[in-house]
C-alpha cells in the first residue's frame, strides 16, 4: 500500500524518509488472509520508525477494521468470521478504549473551537458525534489517534523502541551434562566462591531437571543455594537438589 501524502513524524512533527517496506497480515470478514506491503519511515530529527498503516487496519489487531466495526456496533447477523473468544476479547478492548478515544477527540474539538458538550448517551453514541455513525467510523477513530501519538500501546508494544535498537541477538542452546558443569562453575568463580559447593550427584540432578537449558539451570542453583544457606549446608548433594525441586519447581 503506497500513499501520495507527505506524512510527518506524530512524535516530534519532523519529516519522514522511507526506509523500506514490510509484510502486514489480516484477516478479512470472510475469514481469507490478505498480505499487504506496508513502508517503513523513519524520523529524520527523533529517528524513531513508523509504519503507514491503510485505513482498514487496526494496529496490532489481526483482523480489518471493518470487523471489528461490526462487532463493537453489534450488528445482526454478524458476518464475521472469528471465533466466540476473539469476539469479546474485542467487545472488551472497545470499551476499555473509548474513553481514552473520547478525550483525544474533545481535545481535538477544544483546539478546533468546537463545543463538546455531550448529552448523556452511551460511550459510543458519544463518540457518533465526532466520527458520524457511517460505516467506516472505526477508521476515522484510529487515523487522528494514532496521527497524534495516542495510541495506546499493548504490553508487548510498549518495548517496541527498545527492540529496534538491539543489533545483536543471542539464543542459547541446550548444554550437555559436561557444559552444565563447567557454566556452574563458572557462575561460582565469578560469585567469589572459594570452594566447591555443588556434588557431582547434584550436576547429575540439575542436568537432569533442566535438560541443558540455561534459564532452568540457573533457576534451580538459584533455589538450592537459598535452601543450603538457610540450612546451613557447605555442601549441595543430590538429595537436596532433588527436595528443592519436589518442593519448589515440580
Amino acid at each position: 500500500m503506497r500513499s501520495e501524502e507527505h506524512h510527518t513524524c506524530p512524535c516530534c512533527t519532523g519529516p519522514l524518509r522511507v526506509i523500506g517496506s514490510r509484510r502486514r497480515r489480516i484477516i478479512q470478514e470472510t475469514g481469507e488472509k490478505r498480505v499487504l506491503m506496508v513502508r517503513r519511515h523513519r524520523c529524520c530529527h527523533c529517528h524513531r520508525i513508523h509504519h503507514e498503516l491503510p485505513d482498514i487496519v487496526v494496529p496490532y489487531k489481526r483482523y480489518g477494521s471493518a470487523s471489528i466495526e461490526a462487532v463493537v456496533t453489534d450488528e445482526r447477523p454478524l458476518a464475521v468470521s472469528c471465533d466466540e473468544s476473539t469476539i469479546i476479547r474485542w467487545k472488551q478492548w472497545f470499551f476499555h478504549q473509548v474513553h481514552h478515544f473520547l478525550g483525544c477527540f474533545g481535545s481535538i474539538a477544544i483546539q478546533m473551537g468546537k463545543n463538546t458538550a455531550a448529552a448523556a448517551s452511551s460511550p459510543l453514541q458519544r463518540m457518533y458525534r465526532f466520527v458520524g455513525d457511517a460505516p467506516g467510523w472505526l477508521a476515522r477513530v484510529v487515523r487522528p489517534t494514532v496521527n497524534l501519538n495516542c495510541w495506546i500501546h499493548t504490553h508487548s508494544a510498549s518495548y517496541a523502541t527498545i527492540r529496534q535498537r538491539i543489533d545483536l541477538q543471542c539464543k542459547l542452546g541446550h548444554l550437555d551434562r559436561a557444559q552444565v558443569g563447567d557454566d556452574m562453575k563458572r557462575h561460582l568463580v565469578y560469585a567469589g566462591a572459594d570452594h566447591e559447593i555443588f556434588s557431582d550427584g547434584a550436576i547429575d540432578e540439575i542436568y537432569r531437571f533442566s535438560s541443558g537449558a540455561a534459564r532452568l539451570i540457573n533457576k534451580v542453583c538459584t533455589h538450592c543455594l537459598l535452601y543450603g544457606a538457610q540450612n546451613q549446608r557447605r555442601i549441595i548433594d543430590d538429595h537436596m537438589v532433588k527436595r528443592v525441586i519436589q518442593g519448589e519447581l515440580a
